[in-house]
């Protein structure tokens, strides 16, 4: 069943806007329903920090896997659930250094990825490998800020690699750094094919 938010749901957690939706990536919200309609499988929130977007997708009816190398952010999840009312399986969470610890997710096991506002390219081969065919990948990089463009990928890098696995639904660059730099912002969603 759906739990709807209410413009007061997070009062009281520290770091939260009491209305959800103004902290929420604006993109990903365009893209919210159709991410949410692959309800067989959970959906990874890839990093998760303090859980704006993984609030936001368990009200709309998904199980979503908070991932995090931040144990206290974790926490604040695991809190704001209990005070909230959302079931276990709605949000479970996972320590994870997306760097160093092993990928944990099998072949075809996962609905949806939401990526924002962190990028290491080496993780994009681990999100083709598990979300399943018909699946879809939300990837929004970080913006372009100070010397961030050294971290941010090269013009086309992520079409490149995601095409062969994917639909592009949506695919926006934007430049970032000095203009030799060929270095990007990126914002995408993706469905996985069928047949690949």
């Amino acid at each position: 069943m759906k739990k709807q938010l209410k413009p007061t749901y997070a009062k009281g957690c520290i770091g939260v806007d009491p209305d959800y939706k103004f902290n929420v990536s604006p993109t990903l919200l365009k893209f919210a329903e159709r991410i949410s309609s692959v309800q067989s499988f959970p959906v990874l929130d890839v990093p998760c920090g303090y859980g704006r977007h993984s609030f936001f997708l368990a009200s709309i009816g998904c199980n979503v896997i908070c991932i995090d190398i931040n144990r206290d952010a974790l926490n604040f999840v695991s809190a704001c659930q209990k005070k909230h009312g959302f079931q276990k399986e709605q949000l479970l969470t996972q320590e994870c250094d997306l760097i160093r610890d092993p990928w944990a997710f099998q072949k075809n096991t996962v609905g949806a990825i939401i990526n924002v506002h962190y990028y290491q390219e080496s993780l994009l081969e681990n999100f083709i490998y598990s979300i399943v065919p018909g699946g879809y990948l939300y990837l929004e990089t970080p913006g372009n800020h100070g010397q961030n463009f050294i971290d941010l990928p090269k013009r086309g890098i992520v079409r490149q690699i995601l095409e062969p696995y994917f639909e592009i639904l949506y695919y926006k660059e934007k430049s970032a750094g000095p203009s030799d730099s060929n270095s990007v912002t990126v914002k995408v969603l993706a469905q996985k094919r069928s047949r690949i």
